[in-house]
């Protein structure tokens, strides 16, 4: 799309505006995306018309999801979610569902307060 790289790798799809794919394999950004940027990894994914500078750094079968996910950062590690805005995770199989969260860990999710 405009003004979107994708680097070096395999099946990479940028659809967003102004998002970067570096390296790796069937990583995407999501169409109408926009300032998303997904380092290298496998099969790291930001979904979402909305979406809106989230980054996946590395890894494996990340995801931010989006209606509202804006500003999040997955760091790396395998199988982390977020939908929550303003938020952060690295580590294994870690879920944030609310806003300015950060889970670092294996398997935690975050929980109301």
């Amino acid at each position: 799309m405009w003004y979107s790289f994708i680097g070096n790798g395999i099946c990479n799809q940028v659809l967003g505006y102004h998002s970067f794919i570096g390296a790796g394999v069937s990583n995407q950004t999501a169409a109408g995306a926009k300032y998303v940027f997904v380092g290298t990894g496998i099969g790291n994914v930001i979904y979402g018309s909305s979406s809106y500078a989230s980054s996946i750094i590395n890894g494996n079968n990340n995801r931010i999801y989006a209606s509202a996910s804006k500003h999040s950062l997955i760091l790396g590690g395998f199988s982390n979610k977020i939908t929550g805005k303003y938020s952060m995770a690295f580590g294994k199989n870690n879920t944030i569902t609310h806003d300015y969260s950060i889970l670092i860990g294996i398997g935690a999710t975050t929980t109301a307060s």
